[in-house]
């Protein structure tokens, strides 16, 4: 996603722009046209949020989903039931949660694969095969429309370390197929889960996403009750965050969080809302 350009509504320093007021203007014009296009199949790379990334490189100075000013407003509220790019940026962002996934999976000890801490925990199988389980046959079904065909989690799936992870990658495969076939207005058609709740596919496909990560921390944890190191996964152990960080000022330390417009700035500053 984009960062905000704007803090407090005035524009960051090292801007292009000479007349802010003018760009202002043909900016929210410009996304306007390109969002009430948005999703027309005739319109190619008319996709919501292709429209923010054109802006942002045509006025860069004047275009982010939380920090766009006046007369933006009317268009910015476009983007606030929008979690995902496109149908692309989308399959972008699973494929990299998975290969997060499978390097972990396959730190795996194939001894170990019907493995659990204890009685009627997952083994290390059963968590991969329910992983691959649920993104097919419930998320990748739902999102097209169909009911779950979950089929569970046990060892007649697919045996043998070789056999689990197999079946892992096919099921994904078939997975990320089914998601490619997916147009830009599927991501905000209605879907029914198997609990009965009804929510636009793109808040489905996240809680995929969140699934996945709940699981992937599970893996974490019995690797290394096996006494097998998992790697970080974003490249940093908690102390090597912890040494490049910087030392917090003793005279701010109980500070109060700031409330309102400087809240917003603050945050504005550090990139948050975007992702």
């Amino acid at each position: 996603m984009l960062t905000s350009h704007f803090v407090a509504g005035q524009p960051l320093r090292g801007t292009a722009s000479s007349n802010d007021s003018e760009n202002s203007s043909a900016g929210a014009t410009l996304l306007r046209t390109c969002l009430e296009n948005a999703g027309k199949r005739s319109v190619p790379g008319a996709g919501r949020g292709r429209c923010w990334s054109t802006l942002h490189e045509l006025h860069p100075d004047i275009v982010s989903p939380r920090g766009c000013p006046a007369p933006c407003e009317e268009a910015r509220a476009d983007w606030s039931d929008m979690d995902t790019d496109s149908i692309t940026g989308l399959i972008q962002n699973l494929e990299r949660v998975h290969q997060r996934t499978r390097r972990v999976v396959l730190l795996i000890p194939p001894g170990d694969v019907e493995w659990s801490p204890m009685t009627g925990w997952f083994t290390f199988g059963g968590l991969v095969r329910h992983i691959a389980g649920l993104e097919r046959w419930m998320f990748a079904e739902n999102v097209h429309g169909r009911p779950s065909r979950y089929p569970g989690h046990g060892p007649e799936l697919a045996s043998g370390y070789a056999a689990v992870l197999e079946y892992y990658d096919r099921l994904h495969a078939e997975s990320r197929s089914l998601f490619t076939a997916l147009d830009e207005d599927a991501l905000t058609r209605r879907v029914s889960t198997p609990a009965g709740a009804s929510m636009a596919a793109w808040k489905w496909l996240r809680a995929m996403v969140e699934h996945e990560a709940h699981h992937r921390g599970q893996l974490y944890l019995m690797l290394s009750l096996r006494g097998v190191p998992a790697p970080p996964i974003f490249g940093l152990t908690s102390e090597e965050v912890q040494a490049r960080s910087v030392t917090p000022d003793p005279d701010h330390v109980n500070e109060s969080p700031p409330t309102g417009q400087h809240a917003q700035a603050a945050g504005a500053e550090r990139g948050e809302g975007a992702e």
